[in-house]
């Protein structure tokens, strides 16, 4: 294989796309739990997210993407976007947080699935980023309004 036939990954756009789905599960994140979180902060979070990213295109860096890893930095970025006040509030956030990023993860590669030839071979569409970033915006819109409207009054009148 000539180095003209390998895959080439620019940090920039790893960058640009990390920062984006991650300020947006936040965003949606914040909407769910009801955290009153400004924008900046948000981006602020999001940055060190996708830096993050693109630290994972350094082999020397491996240790700092294994499953222990990727849970410490996720706390990191909960603690520094939220502060959450104590253990029921983190549990909260970090449920909403865990299930924004899965949703959102599935809805892209489904998508980008359906609407491309690609499949799940390892080639990236813009269809990935945009099913995962339309899903986690409805997730934040539509998520906000069904708590408000079926859960909420369900777990009051449960009491």
């Amino acid at each position: 294989m000539s180095w003209l036939d390998r895959p080439v990954v620019y940090a920039d756009v790893t960058f640009l796309v990390n920062f984006i789905m991650d300020y947006i599960i936040l965003w949606s994140t914040a909407r769910l739990t009801g955290s009153n979180r400004s924008s900046w902060r948000l981006a602020g979070v999001a940055v060190l997210g996708g830096l993050y990213g693109v630290g994972n295109l350094f082999p020397s860096l491996s240790l700092l993407y294994s499953w222990p890893a990727k849970i410490a930095f996720s706390l990191i970025m909960i603690g520094l976007a939220f502060a959450p006040r104590g253990r029921q509030h983190l549990k909260k956030t970090l449920m909403a947080f865990y299930g924004v990023s899965f949703v959102a993860a599935g809805a892209s590669v489904a998508l980008g699935y359906q609407i491309t030839q690609a499949g799940v071979n390892g080639k990236f569409s813009i269809w990935w980023l945009l099913g995962g970033i339309l899903c986690a915006i409805l997730i934040g819109y539509q998520g906000e309004r069904y708590l408000a409207r079926k859960v909420i009054p369900a777990m009051l009148r449960f009491k």
